[in-house]
């Protein structure tokens, strides 16, 4: 048969091959989207995405490759919400709120991009401050945010809520110091999800507070 023949079966198969990419970046997502810092393996963003293990290596040969493929989509996520801010009149301030709260609680995917190499973990920071830099400018000039607020001090209070959440993952004593408890009532609860959930109670009040600083008029909200 020539290979004219064999056409109508190519879209398909790009069609399938869409299809569990999709499904994969999407089971990665919800897996790295966890306030635990443990390292997700491969094989149960498999059965997250019904796929077999073999399938997720042919598009993802390490779980780093997986990491930056997502990072990639909540680059691409940060971009539409800078823009659709803009459009609908958002506040600076919930989509700041909205780009720490996603780093802090996404301390599966922060663990798999510290091991890239720096230069590649610099490039990848350097666009995040980049996409939110306009709106930044944008806040300023509507009186939203403080003067004197610079991207390079954005850039420390990012890094800074960064840090804090890998530390306070690592060492779940600073949130029962902190009173960052979430809900202690069930005893029925994991202590494993039952210490995350505190842990993103914790890490929610922490970006609100140091990001108050930014702004000219107090946050009215409740914390979290």
């Amino acid at each position: 048969m020539s290979q004219r023949g064999h056409r109508p079966l190519s879209a398909p198969r790009r069609t399938d091959a869409r299809r569990n990419r999709t499904a994969i970046l999407r089971a990665a997502d919800e897996a790295f989207t966890d306030n635990s810092p443990r390292l997700v393996p491969l094989q149960e963003i498999a059965q997250r995405a019904g796929l077999g293990r073999a399938t997720v290596y042919r598009y993802f040969p390490d779980r780093r490759a997986m990491a930056v493929a997502v990072a990639e989509e909540y680059f691409e996520a940060l971009r539409h919400a800078v823009e659709a801010a803009e459009e609908e009149g958002r506040s600076f301030r919930d989509l700041l709120h909205w780009a720490a709260t996603t780093m802090t609680s996404m301390r599966p995917l922060v663990a798999l991009m510290r091991e890239l190499p720096e230069h590649e973990q610099q490039r990848y920071f350097e666009r995040w401050i980049g996409i939110l830099t306009p709106a930044l400018h944008r806040a300023q000039r509507d009186g939203e945010v403080r003067p004197d607020v610079t991207a390079a001090d954005l850039a420390l209070i990012l890094i800074s809520l960064d840090l804090a959440a890998t530390a306070s993952a690592q060492a779940p004593h600073i949130i029962a110091i902190t009173g960052g408890a979430a809900d202690t009532t069930s005893a029925s609860r994991d202590d494993g999800q039952r210490d995350d959930e505190q842990h993103g109670a914790a890490m929610r009040k922490l970006v609100t507070v140091m990001l108050d600083g930014l702004f000219t008029q107090p946050n009215t909200e409740p914390n979290g």
